[in-house]
């Protein structure tokens, strides 16, 4: 069953996706779940990544490439970040967050930092 929203659903979806805080408040039957899942879905299929990235020179563009051993997986050019270290936010397209989520979906297990 394909699931084609209601205007009022479509637009509850995209205010879940734009406000940090939310809530539906819509009588039983409405669509509440499905509204939250779609909504839940798309943050899920996020369009950015974050990751900590050290600049050594400022440049007009810089790549980063993503990998598992020596496989890439994506990369990414083009990019225009300051000189220094810091959270560096990258959006993705569609089709790069699909080969990203992929290739996570594929590796055994991730090691992150401990705090």
């Amino acid at each position: 069953m394909r699931y084609e929203p209601h205007e009022y659903q479509t637009f509850a979806t995209e205010f879940i996706l734009s406000h940090p805080i939310a809530a539906v408040l819509l009588e039983m039957g409405l669509g509440k779940s499905v509204i939250t899942l779609t909504a839940l879905f798309d943050l899920c299929l996020d369009s950015f990544l974050t990751i900590n990235v050290t600049v050594y020179e400022a440049s007009y563009t810089n790549t980063l490439v993503l990998k598992n051993g020596s496989t890439t997986i994506l990369t990414i050019s083009g990019l225009s970040w300051s000189k220094g270290t810091a959270n560096r936010t990258v959006t993705l397209t569609s089709a790069q967050r699909t080969t990203l989520l992929n290739a996570m979906a594929s590796i055994k297990s991730f090691i992150g930092n401990e705090g």
